[in-house]
């Protein structure tokens, strides 16, 4: 049977620096991987595909995915967008077209409510049970980027730090509960035909990318300084 909605979520690594970078280059860079995929399909139990234990993809990961793409199932995510979506094209070669994406963070910009997953679970009184996982915040630190360059141990894995690993995982299945339930729980007045056509726009424009000259960029920037520096 194939399902109405697909919750998806991934945990990811890179050398570099999402917030300088911005998520086109971030997800275009050689270092940056997928580690956790978690996943559910509508009200079912929510699974997860640990990709740095060196298994292949769940069958049913990609028989849902390949039905999103075919437009069957509509793929609701937080911020995925603008990020999930960016990196299943870079580092699994998966395209995900964005006719067939609801975006939790969209919707929720659409009816002027705040854009993260755990302000919206505040803001929609989802139990704490399932409001995010505080700590967690600090696990995607420590899994999530590289370590200080004085550190011995270059990057916190599942083979040096198997315990914190395991919390890990069972935060990133939390995210999906989350998400599922401020899902059901958005209004859907700001979800119109129109709102959606500029999106899918706006997406094909960020995908393009436009033309800069470079040179021109670099020259005044030192113009710039040098101005200050007469001033």
């Amino acid at each position: 049977m194939i399902a109405d909605f697909m919750f998806i979520d991934t945990e990811t690594y890179s050398e570099i620096d999402l917030k300088k970078c911005g998520a086109y280059a971030y997800a275009e860079h050689r270092s940056t991987e997928i580690m956790i995929c978690t996943y559910a399909f509508d009200d079912g139990p929510v699974r997860e595909w640990d990709a740095t234990d060196g298994s292949d993809m769940p069958r049913e990961l990609r028989r849902g995915l390949r039905n999103v793409i075919k437009g069957k199932t509509k793929l609701v995510g937080q911020n995925f967008l603008l990020f999930d979506r960016l990196l299943m094209r870079h580092r699994w070669g998966i395209e995900i077209p964005v006719k067939n994406i609801i975006d939790t963070m969209i919707c929720a910009y659409r009816l002027s409510l705040p854009g993260s997953l755990d302000a919206l679970c505040r803001v929609l009184e989802i139990s704490e049970d399932l409001a995010k996982d505080k700590a967690g915040k600090a696990l995607i630190q420590r899994f999530c980027k590289p370590t200080p360059k004085n550190y011995k141990i270059r990057r916190y894995t599942r083979e040096t730090h198997p315990e914190e690993w395991r919390r890990f995982l069972k935060y990133a299945r939390s995210d999906i509960s989350s998400m599922r339930e401020v899902f059901y729980a958005l209004p859907t007045w700001g979800d119109t035909e129109k709102e959606n056509e500029i999106l899918a726009i706006d997406q094909a424009i960020n995908d393009r990318g436009f033309y800069v000259d470079i040179a021109l960029a670099e020259s005044a920037v030192a113009a710039v300084k040098q101005h200050k520096l007469d001033l």
